[in-house]
Parts: structure tokens; C-alpha cells; sequence
């Protein structure tokens, strides 16, 4: 019989419920609403198949590795044997990895496409006014069919990916008993990934654009830092 902790079966159960009443509702409007919108330029501006991928794997991470943990870690009544939740951790924080990967992804992606846009727009302006200016030095320009493209970047996030999905496990089977490390490098990883929405935040122009993507990047930063603490 495992012993149990009541302050851990309260959080659990309060997390059961949360992940049903809550979380549940909310994934099935969320994909509801991207069914129905699937063409808009609401979601084409921000990736929508980048954003079905993220959403499929946060559906896996909260709504059932959690549910998984909670009743092996919290409620004890899950009869499991200790490697195979270690293998479910790992593969839990793999996924949290490929979230932030995503979201960093998508964030950087639509920044240097705007930023391209503005540069393009700069570009025929100065043509027009003459005939003898061609500048071929701007940054946006000369890189954007590597750190534009989102083939290029899938594959240099992909390679980010394995490195780290590498290093969990080597951790998790060098310290078994103590997950800190592998947590303290998800935690590493997704603090990088706030910084690079912050400073895309910081450099995107300061207007109320008709997909209020400025609007989502902040809100973006607010929720990383909130889960992160709250992590």
C-alpha cells in the first residue's frame, strides 16, 4: 500500500479537476475555432500548421501525461513500475521542448517576414527615387531564404531538438532519483525561448496591426513567465 500525502492528493485532485472542467473545454473550442477559421489570414500570418502541431503536442503534455503523473506521483494509485513513468517523464519533457521550439519557431518566423516585407517596401521606394541606388547589403534580404525560411529553420530547430533530447535522457539515466538537472535545463531552454519572444516583442513596430500578432507575443511572455514560476 503506498502511503500518500494530503497535500499532494488535494493538488491532484484539484488538478484533475482543473485538466476536465477547464482544460478539456478549452482544447475542443480552441480546435472548434481553427476548423472554422482554418483559411483565415488570422492563422496564416502565424503558421497554422505549426500552430495544429503545437496544439496536438500541449493536448498530449497536459491532458494526458499529466493526468498520468497525477495519479502515479500525487493519488499513488496508478501501478506502474519506476522506469516506466522515468520513460514517461523524459518523454513528457521532450514534448515541453518541442512546445517551446515550436512557439520560438513561429514567433521568429512571422518577425523576419514582416521585417522582409518592410525591407522589400524600402527597397522599391528607394528605386523609384533613383535608378542608380540598389542596396543588396540588408540583412532580411540577403538571409532569407536560410534564416527566413521555414524548411532552414525547422531543420535547425530539429537538430536543437535531438541535442537536448540527447542530453534529458543522458541525465535522467545518470541520476534516476534526482530529476533537478533535467529540469534545469527545460527550464534553461525555456527561458531562452521567453528572451526570443521578448526581444521580437521589443522589435516588432509599435502599431495596431489588423492580426494583433504584437498583442499575442505579449501575452506570450506574460504566460511563459507565469508557467515558468509556477513550474
Amino acid at each position: 500500500m503506498y502511503e500518500t500525502n494530503p497535500l499532494s492528493v488535494g493538488a491532484g485532485i484539484f488538478l484533475l479537476a482543473w485538466i476536465i472542467l477547464i482544460s478539456y473545454p478549452l482544447f475542443i473550442y480552441s480546435w472548434w475555432k481553427l476548423k472554422t477559421y482554418y483559411f483565415d489570414d488570422f492563422f496564416a500570418a502565424r503558421g497554422t500548421k505549426l500552430i495544429i502541431i503545437q496544439t496536438i503536442i500541449m493536448f498530449i503534455s497536459s491532458n494526458i501525461i499529466t493526468i498520468i503523473g497525477v495519479l502515479y506521483e500525487d493519488l499513488k494509485v496508478l501501478n506502474i513500475s519506476k522506469t516506466t513513468y522515468l520513460i514517461i517523464d523524459i518523454i513528457d519533457q521532450g514534448i515541453l521542448l518541442g512546445i517551446f521550439l515550436i512557439m520560438a519557431l513561429r514567433i521568429w518566423i512571422v518577425n523576419y517576414t514582416h521585417s522582409l516585407q518592410l525591407e522589400m517596401v524600402k527597397q522599391t521606394w528607394k528605386s523609384q527615387l533613383s535608378l542608380f541606388v540598389v542596396d543588396n547589403s540588408s540583412f532580411y534580404i540577403k538571409h532569407k531564404t536560410t534564416l527566413g525560411s521555414y524548411p532552414f529553420m525547422t531543420k535547425v530547430c530539429g537538430c536543437i531538438y535531438i541535442i537536448s533530447t540527447i542530453a534529458f535522457i543522458l541525465l535522467a539515466i545518470a541520476n534516476p532519483d534526482n530529476p533537478t538537472a533535467t529540469y534545469a535545463l527545460l527550464a534553461l531552454e525555456f527561458l531562452v525561448t521567453i528572451i526570443v519572444i521578448a526581444v521580437v516583442w521589443c522589435k516588432y513596430p509599435k502599431f495596431k496591426d489588423r492580426y494583433h500578432i504584437r498583442h499575442e507575443l505579449k501575452e506570450q511572455i506574460l504566460f511563459s513567465i507565469f508557467i515558468m514560476l509556477l513550474g
